[in-house]
């Protein structure tokens, strides 16, 4: 089966991604490749395994995302990715979804019908042609395209080691911001973003109003 994709000499591949070290030179889509062009693209990332607290978190930060407008870019796992699709979607927002496989294999397969819904209202990329499988090691190689094609990134919860880490160190090294929610002190699934804050390497965010602060963007309603 072959997938529309756009090369890294096309002009409306994203000038963000040309940036970054080793970007795709290809990649496959499905969805409204309008998306590309918003100004405003964040990814949230965080844990597969997130506590009540980091739902009700990726919620809120989500719903409050769509209401400025923002586009919301996500790994497409489950926990925390997936929470922050569902909600963009439920809200009548702009999502991106990128994930590590061929376009023709739904990871995690229990988001099925997750994946059909951002196919027909938002944008799912992948580097992947048809039939590649989700290694391990796509995985990482994700995540340089989630913080490549974002202005930030907010991990919502991670524990000390994980995914949504790579994805923030990436981002740094792409010298774009990241935010990190703060969580409960006694929490595993608080450590990575307590840390990331301790450490300086993350802004301290519980209210998207400062995210817009930071990057001058005014309240503007979805379209």
């Amino acid at each position: 089966m072959n997938y529309n994709f756009i090369t890294i000499n096309d002009d409306v591949y994203p000038e963000c991604l040309k940036e970054i070290s080793n970007p795709p030179l290809k990649l496959y889509y499905k969805g409204n490749l309008d998306l590309l062009k918003e100004e405003r693209l964040i990814a949230v990332v965080g844990t597969r395994n997130p506590s009540s607290y980091g739902k009700l978190c990726c919620e809120y930060m989500v719903k409050k995302m769509t209401s400025a407008n923002i586009t919301v870019v996500s790994g497409f796992a489950k926990g925390i990715d997936s929470i922050a699709h569902k909600t963009s979607l439920l809200t009548d927002g702009k999502t991106i979804a990128v994930i590590a496989s061929g376009l023709d294999i739904v990871y995690p397969a229990s988001n099925l019908s997750l994946y059909r819904e951002i196919e027909e209202k938002g944008l799912i990329l992948s580097e992947y042609e048809a039939g590649v499988k989700p290694f391990k090691s796509n995985f990482p190689q994700r995540n340089r395209i989630i913080a490549g094609l974002s202005k930030g990134t907010i991990v919502v919860e991670s524990k000390n080691r994980g995914g949504s880490l790579i994805t923030a160190d990436l981002a740094l090294e792409f010298n774009r911001d990241v935010y990190a929610v703060p969580g409960d002190v006694f929490s595993e699934y608080s450590k990575g973003c307590n840390n990331l804050i301790r450490d300086s390497r993350a802004k301290s965010l519980s209210n998207i109003n400062e995210l817009l602060e930071d990057y001058s963007w005014e309240i503007k309603r979805k379209k």
